[in-house]
């Protein structure tokens, strides 16, 4: 399997992703009562200026949860050059880091970005810090609580769809009785092994905690008995096609489960035809689906833009700027 027990005495990406480029960040951010419509604004304004520069920006989307003020935002980047170079630091572009900055501080100060980060997120950003360091000081009076999962089973693809219409997005929580997610695992491994050779399944990657770092959100324990995947499907057919091997293996995997599937879902036009599907898999769990309708993009035909690491900033206004995302720089 990708990362079994032999590979915990590796280090790095080896680890954390042994088979997946791409690095995902799934999260929840809080609006503020009443700027809605602002925040639809800054969010538009640094999406339109990124977009056409990073193309392996493959999905950039954001959902209000029903009820709530807190935002579902999705970004997918199909490399590390891209993570890098979306926050507009090498070279740097004053224009793209401001636009970036007002859009990230019109989210509520008192709720901390938090939610998941999956894929290749093992390795450096800017200044010799990794990401998990990073995202910890960004800024530096509102770090994010993101939860770095390590990889359990699966692969994540990071080569071009076949095509722009957005794939189907999942990401699902599995909790496994107490010492049998192991079982899960190997399940899902002899199931991704099958889809991996389908040119239109983009992941089927499964997630355990990952120890090595802090879990910053103070609202989560640790838990070696969940189990966190992202899965994406370039249309429904691929997607039923993946649902047939999961229907098949539902009462085998659901022995193993102490609780119904949760999961949240991008479909688009398929919506209904999903949540059908997941349904069908657990009668019981609890699905929430998303649509994009005008807020950002979810498109994986881009290739990735390459950007390298930058050292610390000699000039004055320049190092300024990146103080407002870091706090206090070195150098």
């Amino acid at each position: 399997m990708g990362s079994g027990g032999s590979a915990q005495k590796k280090t790095g990406k080896e680890v954390s992703s042994p088979d997946a480029e791409p690095i995902i960040v799934w999260s929840y951010r809080k609006v503020p009562e009443g700027t809605n419509s602002k925040y639809d604004e800054l969010a538009k304004d640094y999406g339109d200026y990124v977009q056409p520069k990073f193309p392996g920006l493959k999905t950039y989307c954001y959902c209000p949860m029903e009820g709530s003020q807190v935002v579902n935002d999705v970004q997918w980047f199909n490399s590390v050059g891209t993570f890098r170079g979306h926050m507009f630091m090498n070279p740097l572009d004053v224009t793209g880091v401001k636009k970036m900055l007002n859009f990230t501080s019109a989210t509520d100060p008192s709720y901390n970005f938090r939610g998941y980060v999956f894929g290749a997120w093992e390795q450096t950003s800017f200044m010799g810090m990794g990401i998990p360091k990073m995202f910890g000081m960004m800024p530096p009076d509102h770090p994010a609580w993101f939860e770095f999962r390590e990889q359990a089973a699966g692969f994540i693809k990071n080569t071009p769809a076949s095509s722009e219409k957005p794939p189907i997005l999942i990401m699902s929580e599995w909790l496994a009785n107490d010492g049998e997610s192991e079982d899960i695992v190997a399940m899902w491994q002899e199931a991704s092994d099958e889809l991996k050779k389908e040119a239109k399944v983009i992941a089927m990657w499964l997630s355990r905690e990952c120890l090595r770092f802090k879990l910053r959100d103070k609202d989560k324990t640790r838990n070696p008995n969940k189990l966190v995947a992202i899965s994406a499907f370039e249309d429904l057919e691929t997607f039923n096609s993946a649902l047939a091997l999961f229907k098949d293996k539902a009462s085998a995997l659901k022995a193993h489960m102490a609780a119904p599937l949760t999961a949240e879902i991008w479909a688009e036009d398929a919506t209904d035809d999903v949540l059908k599907g997941m349904k069908e898999f657990d009668e019981n769990g609890k699905f929430t689906m998303f649509k994009i309708e005008g807020r950002g993009w979810n498109n994986h035909s881009g290739g990735c833009t390459p950007c390298d690491e930058c050292k610390v900033p000699e000039d004055a206004e320049a190092k300024a700027l990146c103080e407002q995302l870091y706090g206090k720089l070195d150098g």
